[in-house]
């Protein structure tokens, strides 16, 4: 699939190329699950 393109559907199909505000919002998304994920694996590491 072509990077940075809204992919839909099963079968996956290249819709679009993204714009620079979706590209960051997709960022920013990605960063707060990483957060979360470490966030979640701390609290198991110290019960």
């Amino acid at each position: 699939m072509p990077v940075n393109n809204l992919i839909i559907g099963s079968p996956a199909k290249a819709l679009r190329e993204l714009n620079a505000q979706e590209l960051e919002w997709k960022k920013q998304g990605f960063a707060s699950i990483r957060w979360n994920r470490s966030v979640r694996q701390s609290r198991v590491e110290h019960a």
